[in-house]
């Protein structure tokens, strides 16, 4: 697949997800990926995102935008991702199940550390304690389960 230019100038201002205006942490630097689903992704996402005024910086997209549509938007995204791969000839998937994602894991284990600056959140796992384990697995699968609503 390849991007044509307007692909590349919708996808390059975008930062992420969530509400930037309101956000105590911002994690800047993690590559989006696709988040389980497939190449033609990339190109629903150029038709779904920067489009709310609310999430442009100074009024103008090519400045910044970010997406706020959260889980409704992930199935949106699935949907319009479908669309593509069937005018393609090719077969739709189902959403992913649960995000792969090592980062999740790191941005856990900041959190934590805001929190709790008392303990070590950056041991490997064999030398954190077993709450501190706990803790950063909970924290990253509340994070999954908040995005991805599993059931």
């Amino acid at each position: 697949m390849k991007l044509e230019l307007h692909h590349i100038e919708r996808l390059v201002p975008w930062f992420g997800y969530g509400n930037f205006n309101e956000a105590e942490v911002v994690f800047f630097g993690n590559e989006e990926g696709l988040g389980g689903y497939p190449i033609e992704a990339v190109l629903g996402r150029c038709q779904l995102y920067g489009y709310d005024s609310n999430t442009w910086i100074e009024n103008d997209w090519r400045l910044g935008y970010w997406d706020e549509t959260s889980h409704d938007g992930y199935l949106k995204l699935g949907k319009v991702t479908n669309e593509i791969r069937i005018a393609k000839g090719l077969p739709s998937v189902d959403p992913p199940r649960r995000s792969s994602s090592p980062f999740l894991e790191f941005q856990a284990r900041i959190l934590l550390h805001f929190e709790q600056m008392d303990k070590n959140w950056f041991n490997f796992k064999g030398n954190l304690l077993n709450d501190q384990w706990n803790q950063i697995q909970e924290l990253k699968n509340t994070y999954i389960q908040t995005r991805l609503k599993l059931r």
